[in-house]
């Protein structure tokens, strides 16, 4: 006998994935997930690094790993860094989501090249993670789901990782500053990898 539309209200307890891409303050929050993401002293597989020298030896009889320092047995299997495979992964994921979607972005243009600067950046620096633990990794540049051949994603060399690196550090400097061309200097950023 009455108007029902007061019922139909959106979910207050989550944001919609078409909202988020659309408002570059819900856009700089995704993002804010990928950045803590990045690996520091304490996500890096473990903080006690020195440990796995002769500069120190780890004394907390806490740490399930301690044993593996100690005594040397640190194999491929039992790996410190296993997780940052992982972690990069599923930033990378959340990146490629980004990208996807941020053509969407609505808002003044310095703020929006700002986030598009900074995803490709972030793409670039786990890429870099990954090619300085692991050699030539896997490039996924698009959001991957669970149909189809998606997963089997064939293991890229060294040097196309590294031109991988290098070009996304060039389409984040593009959105910084404007630039069309920015030359190809920025190898030496990653030599070191």
């Amino acid at each position: 006998s009455c108007n029902d539309e007061f019922l139909d209200l959106k979910p207050l307890e989550s944001i919609s994935s078409e909202n988020i891409f659309k408002d570059p303050a819900l856009a700089e929050l995704y993002l804010n997930e990928v950045y803590q993401g990045i690996p520091d002293g304490f996500n890096r597989g473990w903080y006690m690094l020195s440990s796995a020298s002769d500069d120190g030896e780890i004394a907390y009889s806490w740490a399930a790993s301690t044993s593996r320092f100690n005594t040397s047995s640190i194999t491929p299997a039992n790996s410190l860094f296993n997780g940052l495979w992982g972690n990069s992964y599923t930033q990378i994921r959340r990146i490629n989501e980004f990208i996807l979607n941020y053509a969407d972005l609505a808002g003044n243009d310095s703020e929006v090249n700002r986030l598009k600067g900074e995803v490709h950046f972030l793409r670039a620096f786990y890429y870099a993670e990954l090619l300085k633990h692991f050699g030539g990794v896997p490039i996924i540049q698009v959001p991957q789901s669970l149909e189809g051949d998606e997963l089997l994603v064939s293991r890229n060399t060294r040097a196309e990782t590294t031109d991988f690196i290098v070009s996304e550090l060039d389409a984040a400097i593009t959105f910084f500053t404007g630039a069309t061309n920015t030359g190809s200097s920025r190898g030496s950023l990653i030599s070191s990898y």
